[in-house]
């Protein structure tokens, strides 16, 4: 870059003469000109018409919008908070710049005409659209949204227990018993009636083979079988899936 460029005067102009050509008819990359003889020009734009000209330069450059969170855009199980702030630059410039103000709405209803809000988990059902307008003289330059969202991280796990009326262990192959499958969550028994779940039941026999006669026998859904001397030689190990 030349050192005599100056930008503020609005660029540099200049008149030269080509004093020397070269032209490559093998290799046209290879072409080349020398200037010489510069001379530096004025414009003869006015400064009037200069002026004129940068306003509507400016007034056709975009504004650039921005918009920062403190604490990320999803919230999980309805707790936390984060902060929204809107930004603005004028085209290329890294300098934010000001707007005369802004505009904060939820989902298309205005909640704030401030720069920052502040977000909490609890004002977030499922996921919400927050968007921000920045104006300057009147009119709206710069705007932006980011959609919110609130999950959970799931639901209270099931546990399954498998109650025995007649406890586990029996002796001289009398065996004689009850077992329901007992489906628990958040410490609390759901299903005492059977009807919400399937259960299906399945044996391995003490070798740790399964008893697929056993099962297919049993494949219907139960929430409680009897288990005889019949059912068990020596020692069997009874499971339970709803």
């Amino acid at each position: 870059q030349d050192s005599t460029f100056d930008k503020s005067d609005g660029g540099l102009i200049l008149s030269a003469r080509v004093s020397e050509q070269e032209i490559s008819f093998t290799n046209p990359l290879n072409n080349k000109i020398t200037f010489t003889n510069f001379v530096k020009l004025k414009s003869d734009i006015s400064a009037d018409l200069y002026d004129r000209m940068k306003e509507l330069i400016d007034q056709s450059t975009p504004y650039r919008s921005d918009l920062e969170t403190t604490n990320g855009v999803q919230f999980k199980n309805g707790t936390g908070s984060t902060d929204l702030s809107a930004h603005i630059y004028f085209g290329s410039d890294t300098t934010e710049t000001i707007a005369d103000s802004y505009e904060w709405s939820k989902d298309g209803t205005v909640v704030a005409p401030t720069q920052t809000i502040t977000v909490d988990a609890s004002g977030v059902a499922d996921k919400a659209v927050y968007s921000f307008k920045a104006t300057i003289a009147g009119k709206v330059v710069a705007s932006q949204s980011v959609t919110i969202t609130n999950v959970d991280d799931g639901t209270s796990p099931i546990n399954l227990v498998i109650d025995s009326s007649n406890g586990y262990q029996f002796k001289n192959n009398i065996i004689n018993t009850t077992f329901t499958a007992i489906l628990y969550q958040n410490n609390k028994e759901i299903d005492s009636e059977g009807t919400k779940f399937a259960y299906i039941w399945s044996k391995t026999n003490s070798d740790g083979t399964v008893d697929t006669a056993w099962n297919l026998a049993h494949q219907t859904s139960q929430k409680s079988i009897t288990i005889t001397n019949s059912d068990v030689w020596q020692r069997a190990t009874f499971d339970c899936t709803a």
